[in-house]
């Protein structure tokens, strides 16, 4: 007889609903499986998600520390410069002070360099002085024309005349008044300590 003629028995029942529920439980565990992985991949995205966000956040962290030190060292450097800034300020007004102390008109060397290079039976009796272009005017009188050209000649080879100009020669009661135009070297207008004396 063939064999699906033969009506089931008991057992071969039995072995039916095993072999039916092995196959259910079968197929239930792919899906138990595909489950399974999904979990295990959703965690261990989950994680990785995490782990990247968490080790960003360090870097983020580490970063701006070393930002706020740059800051730090900026504003220092700043400071510095500030107080340098100050001193520099400083300097340039020490420079400023000491522009105008070595611009300043000594007068005592001028007339020091007059009353040395005045000859005697000379006498000035009138000065003034042109400080922008270094010169001075001077009226005076001698006993004569003898003692008029040692003058002159006494001062043109004075180291700080540049150069001499007679300017006006009359007769006066005295002998004779003249005015001279003199032009100076900068010498003439420095300290007395700063110059060599002839």
């Amino acid at each position: 007889m063939p064999l699906s003629l033969i009506p089931p028995t008991k057992k071969l029942k039995k072995k039916r609903s095993n072999i039916g529920s092995l196959v259910l439980k079968k197929a239930k565990e792919p899906k138990k499986l595909i489950y399974a992985s999904i979990f295990i991949v959703g965690v261990v995205l989950i994680l990785s998600f995490y782990l990247t966000i968490k080790g960003h956040q360090a870097f983020l962290t580490r970063k701006l520390s070393d930002r706020k030190e740059e800051v730090k060292e900026l504003e220092q450097e700043k400071r510095r410069l500030k107080e340098g800034g100050d001193v520099a300020d400083f300097q340039d007004k020490l420079n400023a002070l000491n522009n105008l102390v070595d611009q300043h008109t000594y007068w005592t060397s001028l007339f020091q360099f007059l009353e040395n290079a005045t000859l005697p039976k000379v006498k000035f009796n009138n000065f003034g002085a042109e400080l922008s272009n270094r010169s001075i005017s001077l009226g005076g009188e001698t006993t004569s024309f003898t003692k008029l050209a040692e003058q002159m000649i006494n001062f043109k080879q004075h180291d700080l005349v540049d150069e001499l100009k007679l300017s006006s020669l009359r007769m006066s009661e005295e002998g004779i008044a003249f005015d001279f135009l003199v032009q100076l070297s900068p010498e003439a207008w420095q300290e007395v300590s700063e110059k060599n004396e002839p």
